[in-house]
């Protein structure tokens, strides 16, 4: 756990240090094939592109729990016009380029070392 945790903290610790806007989204999970088993622990970390003021509360707008697969809709309206397409694109317009951009970087993080 304690490598798991480092290598974590490695990712963090470069998007922090570069000011690169990111989410942090951290659960328990079962091992493959282990159901009702949940010693594992998962943690995703998302780069993605800084948003900065008011947010339309009844819109849709991608954030952490959207980038974990959980899309909380405020309106009906919103939710009748929302498409796995229209979503995709969305998501994809706040991490793609910036993923682009660091894929190397982060790549180069880690292989050098390894985590057990």
């Amino acid at each position: 756990m304690n490598n798991f945790l480092q290598a974590t903290f490695k990712l963090i610790l470069y998007l922090q240090q570069r000011n690169i806007a990111h989410n942090f989204y951290m659960t328990r999970g079962s091992a493959h094939n282990q159901i009702f088993n949940f010693d594992s622990l998962r943690i995703y970390i998302w780069a993605r592109s800084s948003s900065f003021g008011a947010k339309k509360c009844e819109a849709f707008n991608p954030a952490l729990c959207e980038l974990a697969g959980h899309f909380p809709i405020k309106s009906e309206s919103i939710f009748e016009c929302l498409s796995e397409e229209s979503i995709c694109q969305e998501l994809k317009a706040i991490s793609q380029t910036l993923f682009n951009e660091i894929r190397a970087d982060v790549i180069s993080l880690y292989q050098t070392e390894t985590f057990a």
